[in-house]
């Protein structure tokens, strides 16, 4: 007798040449990079700050160039923007803190959610400024290049952070990829993952044959 089969080389999943079917961390791996990132930079951001309050108080240090170090306080936000707003500042960077949070749930790579979480630590420094160094909300800054606001660690991570995630879009546009429906492959194309007949999925046919496969015939004795 004949029997059908399918040839498992149909439909194996196997890695295609540019790796975008290579597995996604998991959300547990992500949320510890980002976290691991984010304490450091609070860690670095408030050793510096506390130095900064202690030995530059009475008079600045020239280090080269433009380059000093100054202490001075910031009511406002970056750039010096909305002095004496704290009360408005906090909430808002809590709520943005929370936002980027959940793109690093969202994030597709490990890479992407160590910037954000360079970006969290950047905000969770300046906000405890706010709330902890008792400067009636103001946030210490002591980087002064005198042709650009003076700025601290914390600030200096969010730049940083903000540019590389620009970057991490153009490459990774998509979020992390969604199960039983369309996943983005990380080039910004869309693959169907459901069990319906589609322009890039697979349905079985009545006999449990996926429509993705060819049969194939294999000859086999009868009994008898």
């Amino acid at each position: 007798m004949q029997e059908r089969g399918v040839d498992p080389t149909l439909t194996s999943s196997a890695p295609r040449q540019d790796g975008s079917r290579r597995s996604q961390p998991s959300t547990g791996a992500r949320l510890a990079l980002a976290a691991i990132v984010t304490a450091v930079v609070v860690g670095v951001d408030q050793i510096t700050k506390s130095l900064a309050t202690t030995h530059l108080r009475d008079h600045p240090i020239h280090l080269f160039w433009t380059l000093d170090l100054e202490l001075e306080y910031n009511s406002g936000s970056a750039f010096s923007l909305f002095q004496g707003k704290a009360a408005v500042l906090v909430p808002v960077a809590l709520a943005l803190i929370g936002v980027l949070v959940w793109m690093v749930v969202r994030s597709p790579t490990r890479a992407r959610a160590a910037v954000l979480g360079l970006i969290i630590g950047g905000a969770c420094g300046n906000l405890a400024d706010r709330l902890f160094r008792g400067h009636g909300g103001a946030v210490v800054d002591f980087i002064a290049l005198h042709w650009w606001p003076t700025f601290n660690v914390a600030d200096a991570c969010i730049t940083v952070g903000c540019v590389l995630l620009a970057l991490s879009y153009l490459r990774h546009p998509g979020p992390v990829g969604r199960t039983g429906g369309d996943r983005d492959d990380g080039a910004g194309t869309r693959e169907h993952t459901g069990g319906s007949t589609g322009a890039r999925g697979t349905g079985t046919h009545p006999d449990g044959t996926p429509t993705g496969a060819q049969p194939i015939e294999r000859e086999g004795a009868s009994g008898g």
